[in-house]
């Protein structure tokens, strides 16, 4: 049944299409990557419910993919393979690229607010900017879109002092900073701590 109602199909068409979505769908898999931070501090349910559902449709996808080869190899020959090998570049490249993709999301947003940054660490330097007895601040208004909520966190330890930009409002994990530290020495890491060099004095961190 499947194969006569197929036969109707106009099937280089229908392949082009199958091909698009493909595309399509390993673009939204690399755009998600790339902006997870931002989608993940807007909804942070977004970190639970997105990534098996991008995967799941993904996966869906590559076997329907591959399923459709024998409907369209009479006549498209080699390209029926097309949306298969696309999917699997998309795979191989989303493993592959998995971590540089994330660390260009973070290099480009700290390039954007490094001045906004370096600003802030020379009030705090200056004593511009007090802490409470949490070891919190908020902001100058000019300054409360370079960390959520308009907040920073910093304290000093051995002689390093340690400013915490917050990246996300997420209530639970993973938390995520852009970290200033005086002396270059980066938060002390542990099983649960992600540390990611930016230059000699900033690091991100991400508790998971």
């Amino acid at each position: 049944m499947l194969q006569k109602a197929f036969s109707k199909l106009n099937r280089p068409l229908e392949l082009s299409l199958i091909i698009k979505i493909s595309i399509g769908l390993g673009l939204l898999l690399f755009a998600y990557e790339f902006f997870y931070l931002d989608v993940y501090s807007l909804w942070w349910p977004s970190l639970i419910i997105f990534p098996p559902l991008i995967g799941f449709l993904f996966i869906i996808w590559n076997l329907i993919s591959i399923i459709l080869i024998p409907f369209f190899i009479k006549i498209t020959t080699w390209r029926s393979f097309l949306p298969a090998i696309i999917n699997g570049i998309i795979f191989f490249s989303a493993v592959y690229f998995f971590y540089p993709v994330r660390h260009l999301r973070i290099e480009t947003e700290f390039l954007i607010k490094h001045k906004s940054f370096e600003q802030v660490v020379a009030m705090i330097n200056s004593g511009e900017i007090q802490s409470d007895q949490y070891g919190e601040a908020i902001l100058p208004k000019e300054y409360q879109n370079i960390s959520m909520n308009g907040e920073v966190r910093f304290y000093t330890e051995n002689n390093n002092l340690y400013i915490y930009f917050d990246t996300n409002n997420a209530i639970v994990f993973p938390r995520a900073y852009y970290v200033y530290c005086s002396n270059g020495q980066p938060p002390n890491a542990d099983e649960r701590l992600r540390v990611y060099e930016i230059n000699s004095y900033w690091y991100f961190v991400s508790y998971l």
